[in-house]
């Protein structure tokens, strides 16, 4: 790292001399990230927090706008029914359903391809290498804009108009107790705590229950199987300009007890900014009382006060040093 060592003490003045700015620059980022860490973990805030949470299992009136931490097993609003009546169809158990009209386009990507193969024929180390737009074709929503006309080196491509259709995305409350939680990065952060599965339709599901939807779309659509987990879709065939109306939903397969942290609004727990909780505070793989949560939040402040503690202090002696090998080093 400092070159000849065997110089000991000048070989480190020497170093140090010739990439001051360097160290320089590395102490004041530690110094920074140090001094940032300790004002986000400041022994005021576990406290502050601790004042402020409630611990319910129930929707009560006094709770409104209150931090409230609760405990249970996550469910489903309304049994995750979905209802989606311009298809005629119903699904069970859902946290999502979505039907999406798809269009075949013309669409321009970028592929590099290989303009020197180097003087090693065998290897592809010393290629070079380029970017170059071609076109190409792409399912996109059918109601999407995209370019009228394109071109590559093979020649020039229209692309046809997009098509009207509405499409139905719902997606349902994921529920602890009498509790919905409305708060997209809190969701996520449960659906990757719990077993999920995501389902289509079979073709006799859509052939029986879709036939009026199908009219509606026009000559030529039929229910055809996807090709993915035999899964079925509406389509009036795979060239340009053709549609393809796919269906998918998800549920919950297996669930366990987790804890959710959040300000409680009506029936719902939501996130805001000023509770001064990351997503990793917000939701746990397990029931906590609030004393529990507490005293983890509070031993991880400690922790992160003391790595900011060593972080000022390492960029400090890191500055320190190059100013001091900077009046007395090598010149």
């Amino acid at each position: 790292m400092f070159g000849n060592v065997g110089n000991g003490a000048q070989g480190v003045r020497n170093w140090f001399w010739n990439h001051r700015i360097i160290v320089r620059i590395i102490s004041a980022l530690v110094l920074v990230f140090g001094i940032a860490v300790m004002f986000a973990n400041t022994e005021g805030r576990v406290e502050n927090i601790a004042n402020n949470l409630v611990e319910t299992k129930e929707v009560l009136p006094e709770n409104e706008g209150k931090l409230v931490i609760v405990s249970g097993t996550p469910s489903i609003e309304n049994d995750g029914v979905i209802v989606d009546e311009e298809a005629n169809l119903q699904v069970k158990n859902a946290y999502f359903y979505r039907r999406i009209p798809l269009q075949l386009v013309y669409a321009k990507k970028p592929k590099e391809i290989v303009i020197d193969k180097g003087k090693d024929l065998n290897s592809t180390l010393d290629d070079k290498t380029e970017k170059i737009d071609y076109v190409e074709t792409e399912w996109i929503p059918a109601g999407a804009e995209r370019e009228n006309k394109l071109s590559d080196k093979y020649g020039e491509y229209e692309n046809p108009p997009k098509v009207d259709l509405s499409s139905f995305y719902k997606n349902n409350y994921l529920c602890i107790g009498k509790f919905k939680i409305d708060s997209t990065d809190v969701h996520v952060k449960i659906l990757n705590l719990v077993e999920t599965k995501e389902h289509g339709f079979t073709k006799e599901v859509l052939k029986k229950n879709c036939q009026d939807y199908i009219k509606t779309l026009g000559n030529g659509f039929k229910v055809v199987s996807q090709g993915y987990k035999n899964y079925a879709m509406i389509s009036n065939g795979d060239e340009i300009g053709d549609i393809h109306v796919k269906f998918s939903y998800g549920t919950l397969e297996s669930m366990k007890p987790i804890t959710v942290i959040g300000r409680q609004k009506g029936d719902k727990i939501v996130s805001e900014d000023k509770d001064d909780l990351s997503i990793s505070e917000q939701v746990y793989d397990k029931i906590l009382s609030k004393d529990e949560y507490i005293k983890g939040l509070s031993s991880e402040d400690a922790d992160s006060r003391s790595f900011g503690f060593n972080s000022i202090l390492i960029g400090v002696i890191g500055l320190l040093l190059t100013l001091k090998f900077n009046r007395f080093g090598t010149r």
